[in-house]
C-alpha cells in the first residue's frame, strides 16, 4: 500500500515536471526572444544527433529517428539558454567584481598565481 502511495506522488511529481518544463519552454521561444539579452544570442553549433547510451541496441531505426527529431527541436533552445548563461555569468562576475577596490583586485590576483604556482610544482 505505501509503495502505492509513493508511485502515485512520483507519477504526480513527473506529470507536473513535464507541464512546468512545456510551459517553460514556451516562455523561453516566444516571450524571451524579444528580451535585450538574448538579441545578440546566436546558436555556432551544428546539431548532431546522438543516442543516449544504451538505447543503439534497444530501438527500432524509427524510433531512433524520433529520438534525432526530439533532441533537434530542442537543441537550438537549449543552446541559447547555454549563450545566455554564460553572458549572465559573465554579468554577474563583472558586477561583484566591480564592488572590490584596486587593491582587493591586485590581492586576489596574487593569490590566484600563488596557488597556480603551487599546483604547478
Amino acid at each position: 500500500m505505501r509503495q502505492a502511495g509513493i508511485g502515485f506522488v512520483f507519477l504526480f511529481l513527473f506529470c507536473l515536471s513535464v507541464t512546468v518544463h512545456g510551459q517553460d519552454r514556451l516562455a523561453i521561444e516566444q516571450g524571451d526572444k524579444d528580451r535585450e539579452v538574448n538579441k545578440s544570442l546566436t546558436v555556432d553549433k551544428k546539431f548532431a544527433g546522438r543516442l543516449p547510451n544504451g538505447y543503439r541496441d534497444v530501438v527500432s531505426s524509427s524510433q531512433k529517428e524520433e529520438v534525432y527529431k526530439i533532441q533537434k527541436d530542442y537543441f537550438e533552445t537549449i543552446e541559447l539558454l547555454k549563450a545566455r548563461i554564460a553572458l549572465l555569468e559573465s554579468e554577474r562576475n563583472s558586477k561583484i567584481d566591480g564592488l572590490l577596490t584596486d587593491e582587493q583586485r591586485t590581492k586576489l590576483r596574487t593569490n590566484a598565481s600563488q596557488r597556480n604556482n603551487r599546483r604547478g610544482q
